[in-house]
């Protein structure tokens, strides 16, 4: 069942090429309600002929949409695969979820799907019996949750017994065609009710964008931004990759254009003004047909991404209270006050330290120098992981403060979400399990015997971590303004460390975040060297 938008009917919400039959005459149907039937001619599967099948074989879709009155509202009851012949701009895209969490027993869930925007993770937990939200790993700090299912509240049993919902609401029910306006008047009214505050506080401070009508505002103002030139705007690739392939960027859609070593917003200004594409005429069908390429040190192509896929931008729609952040082509919904306390208790974090500047190289060169300017141990690329596992790098640099704590850096070049969301990640498991797991510690302590520049490094870092007297540091590489605190990292970032912080509070390890002076020389843009049509490798592209 779908909730139709107020102010849409029957005749203003089915899609220009529909292909149903309708409103029919049906003695059951319900007063003030419209039935529409898909009833497709009979014909052959398509594995038919596949399988080289002789024998006469037919099937046929049949289906149907009922539209029925519930107060001032309409709702559509859907029988077989019809809702796409619905606009998808006339219909609620919370509407199922948002009854599923007013009915449902918090205490009897049965499967939920949620995403992690920013380590770009999708999840489905499932149990064979009713537990509550805990046993499902929902991460209030970053999660959107998708769907739900479970058992309804005792009170609602006469309405539904099971439910699941997204942006529609699937139940069964036994009551009458008749009965139904009744019904979908009660869901109506349950989806007016924010009783599930008090069950699930924080399931809706993250939420994706659906509605057409809204994705084209959002879009609106991203255009708009880049018409003006804004620096509000950024750009990151939306995955992670392996920069050893990555020598170049390079924007298409317009026709060939310039290599860049960084993929930052003045480069894609640059670009339009090369291909002589005038801002003020940018549209977002434009901006779709963009594309970022990913070019090894041969120019060799390697990947390739949609342009909107790689913007990351915040902004505000007026008469709504919530931000909304697009991210790897998506747009997000983020409520006020959560956003207002996230960083209230992020503040404390950044406590104006202060490290080297990056002056040239890569990130892992950048790692040997601060080491060696810090008297301290490079574990870059090293592992200490347990049997079984996969790497675990414990940190970049371990160093030792002057009164005795051991510190774990974790150095990233950049601010894209992608990589920073898994930085504050691998920090935090691989803290977790030097301070946990005793065949993580022995293998730290041979690392630390190993490569410490002194015995007397080696033996102070032991007895600190053994105590255990450590912290961990995140430190991030960045032109940005060494000062601009949260200002600096993309809005689900700031969720990712949140819930690091998190984390470690409960380890009782203190963290702190420090920003690096990107102060390596801007290289300005390569020339493409023409190439005949026809070479080159084959690449992927998302």
């Amino acid at each position: 069942m779908w909730l139709l938008k107020a102010g849409f009917d029957a005749t203003t919400s089915l899609a220009d090429d529909h292909k149903l039959d309708g409103p029919i005459a049906a003695s059951h149907v319900p007063q003030g309600a419209s039935l529409y039937i898909n009833d497709s001619s009979p014909r052959a599967p398509w594995w038919r002929d596949y399988f080289g099948i002789s024998q006469e074989l037919k099937q046929s879709q049949k289906a149907a949409l009922l539209f029925v009155p519930a107060g001032n509202r309409i709702c559509v009851v859907t029988f077989g695969n019809t809702i796409h012949n619905l606009r998808p701009d006339c219909y609620e895209y919370d509407f199922g979820l948002i009854i599923t969490l007013n009915c449902v027993d918090p205490n009897k869930l049965r499967n939920t799907d949620t995403a992690d925007p920013g380590a770009a993770r999708r999840q489905r937990t499932q149990t064979a019996i009713g537990s509550d939200i805990t046993y499902f790993d929902v991460e209030r700090d970053t999660h959107v949750l998708r769907s739900l299912t479970g058992a309804a509240k005792s009170e609602y049993a006469e309405i539904l017994k099971n439910v699941t919902g997204s942006a529609q609401v699937r139940f069964s029910t036994t009551r009458a065609a008749s009965k139904l306006p009744g019904l979908c008047a009660q869901l109506v009214e349950l989806y007016e009710k924010d009783d599930y505050k008090l069950s699930f506080p924080d399931v809706r401070n993250v939420r994706p964008v659906k509605d057409p009508t809204t994705v084209s505002a959002l879009n609106d103002k991203l255009v708009a931004a880049l018409q003006a030139k804004s620096d509000d705007p950024q750009l990151a690739l939306p995955e992670l990759i392996d920069y050893a392939d990555a020598k170049y960027f390079r924007f298409n859609g317009d026709g060939p254009a310039d290599l860049y070593e960084d993929l930052e917003l003045s480069a894609y200004y640059d670009y339009l003004k090369l291909k002589e594409v005038k801002r003020k005429q940018l549209t977002y069908e434009k901006l779709v047909a963009q594309r970022v390429l990913v070019l090894d040190e041969n120019e060799q192509q390697r990947t390739s991404y949609a342009l909107t896929r790689c913007i990351i931008f915040d902004t505000k729609l007026d008469g709504r209270s919530e931000r909304f952040h697009l991210m790897d082509g998506s747009w997000f919904a983020l409520e006020k006050s959560y956003i207002e306390r996230i960083k209230s208790d992020l503040a404390p974090l950044f406590t104006g330290e202060t490290l080297p500047s990056a002056k040239s190289g890569h990130e892992a060169d950048y790692n040997i120098e601060l080491a060696a300017t810090l008297g301290a141990i490079c574990l870059d690329k090293t592992s200490v992981s347990p049997s079984g596992l996969t790497q675990v790098e414990p940190c970049d640099v371990l160093s030792i403060d002057p009164d005795g704590t051991a510190v774990f850096s974790h150095v990233k070049m950049g601010t894209g979400s992608a990589e920073l969301s898994h930085l504050f990640y691998q920090g935090q498991n691989a803290t977790t399990l030097i301070l946990t797991d005793v065949e993580t510690a022995q293998k730290l302590a041979v690392h630390i015997e190993n490569l410490a520049p002194t015995p007397q490094l080696a033996a102070d870092l032991r007895s600190a971590i053994d105590l255990p007297k450590v912290r961990v540091r995140f430190a991030i590489v960045t032109r940005k303004p060494l000062n601009g605190a949260l200002k600096n990292l993309p809005l689900f970032s700031q969720l990712s460390l949140a819930r690091a912080a998190r984390v470690f509070r409960g380890l009782r390890v203190p963290l702190s975040v420090v920003f690096i002076d990107d102060s390596r020389p801007v290289v300005k843009p390569k020339p493409k060297a023409r190439k005949p049509r026809g070479t080159g490798p084959r690449f992927t592209s998302s």
